[in-house]
Order: structure tokens, then sequence, then C-alpha cells
């Protein structure tokens, strides 16, 4: 069974400059939220075939967790992933889009497969989507500025 969660925002930035400070990694210390913190990973914009590491904090204790970037389209997409298949794994894309005006639309779509996502998707849906949207809200407070 596979569950997902989308959040979108519009952060008021440029498409280049959203997409470039989004997908570096030296500057998510900056404002990725408390419950995903950056541990381990290149000082530059994110490519395909990247290996990260990020300190996850969902429910339960805080976890170090090893993520791999699937896909990185300048001014279109990035999307990480990670975990074991057929236990629970999980696929966070990222897509970018001009808005207009300066501002760009970011939409978070994150999705988990495999047999602990059986007992309750529906609560799974929900904190996919709380992740997301304190993600994308955190990148729209900090780029603002």
């Amino acid at each position: 069974m596979a569950v997902t969660g989308k959040v979108t925002m519009i952060v008021d930035a440029p498409l280049d400059e959203a997409y470039q400070k989004f997908c570096d990694y030296s500057l998510w210390d900056q404002w990725m939220p408390a419950g995903f913190r950056p541990v381990k990973g290149p000082a530059r914009v994110l490519q395909a075939g990247d290996n990260v590491k990020v300190k996850l904090k969902a429910v339960g204790p805080a976890m170090t967790v090893p993520l791999k970037v699937f896909r990185a389209t300048t001014n279109k997409e990035i999307t990480w992933g990670g975990g074991p298949k057929g236990l629970l794994h999980a696929e966070h894309c990222f897509f970018f889009e001009d808005a207009g005006e300066g501002r760009t639309r970011i939409r978070s779509e994150e999705t988990f497969k495999g047999a602990l996502t059986l007992p309750a998707p529906g609560l799974m849906k929900k904190e996919i989507e709380r992740i997301g949207g304190e993600q994308l809200q955190a990148f729209s407070t900090w780029i603002s500025k």
C-alpha cells in the first residue's frame, strides 16, 4: 500500500533563486525545521546520485537517516528518499514552477510504500503533510528575509 501527502506553497522569490537555495544542502541548517535537520552532505546544490544524512524527528526518538537524491532537474524538481523497500520506503518530491511576479510555487509530494503503511494510512498522510508543510513554511519564511 502507498500513502501520499501533498502540500503546495507560493514563496516570495524568483524560480531560479528559490530552486537553487532550496536544493543547496549547505543552506539547510539555516532554514530546515527542527524535525528534519542536515547532518552530512555536499556543500552545494544537490544533484541526482548524491547521498546525504538528516536527523529526522517525526514520531518517536530522532534518528539519523541516509537519503539518496533520485532526481534533480534545475528549476523543476528535486526528489530524495530512502528506507527499506517492502517495509517503509519513502520518496519525497518537490516540484517548482514560476508563479509570476517574482514568486515560485513549490509542491511537496511524499509517498511512503511498504508494510508499515498498513496500520494507519490516514494518520500517516496527515503526518506527511504536516512535515512537508513545515519544510515549505520554514523555507518561505527564511527566503523572504
